[in-house]
């Protein structure tokens, strides 16, 4: 029976990474130019998901380049970590997280990427305080979320300027902002 339940888990993680995967697909091509990550760079995905990111980036990373693959979901995780091993990827650790944000290590990361993780957050500027200190002094926090619209059905969106707002109030300052995603916000931060 606790086989059974395992194999259940591990199914339903890997249909719901499958999906978040099939979502990023989407000007996926347009998002990894401007997150501008090169040979060696060391990257976290915080809320990993689906790992289309996770993988995409330790490619753009390459051998000498480390991804950490973030998640609050066990199963999400495991189901990349056993994709990963299938796929000969080796550049990719997995970090399972707590809500409040994980525990990274100080000043490691080129840039911090988070996708459609941003109306998850409890308290955004304690989370972006908490990993503001795995940056190295010119590392980059990325941010793309989900645009606020009239008739969502989930609720799954912050307003760009809540983002900001919170991000400035984790001391970090906005570099570029994007708007050729249609119903996602893309804005980039460095530390003050």
């Amino acid at each position: 029976m606790a086989d059974g339940v395992g194999l259940l888990r591990s199914c339903r993680a890997a249909v719901r990474a499958a999906l978040f995967n099939w979502r990023a697909l989407r000007d996926a091509v347009s998002v990894l130019e401007r997150l501008d990550v090169r040979e060696g760079n060391v990257v976290a995905d915080i809320g990993s998901g689906g790992g289309f990111f996770a993988f995409e980036v330790a490619r753009l990373a390459g051998p000498t380049g480390r991804v950490f693959a973030v998640d609050v979901d066990e199963g999400l995780l495991g189901c990349l970590a056993r994709q990963a091993r299938r796929r000969g990827i080796t550049n990719v650790s997995f970090l399972h997280s707590a809500p409040e944000g994980p525990t990274l290590p100080r000043e490691s990361f080129d840039l911090l990427f988070m996708r459609n993780v941003f109306h998850h957050l409890a308290d955004p500027v304690a989370f972006l305080r908490r990993i503001a200190p795995a940056l190295k002094g010119a590392g980059r926090l990325a941010v793309v979320e989900w645009k606020p619209r009239r008739r969502s059905l989930w609720r799954h969106s912050t307003d760009e300027a809540l983002i900001r707002f919170s991000a400035e109030m984790a001391r970090f300052s906005l570099i570029e902002s994007y708007a050729f995603l249609k119903d996602q916000s893309f804005s980039v931060f460095g530390r003050r």
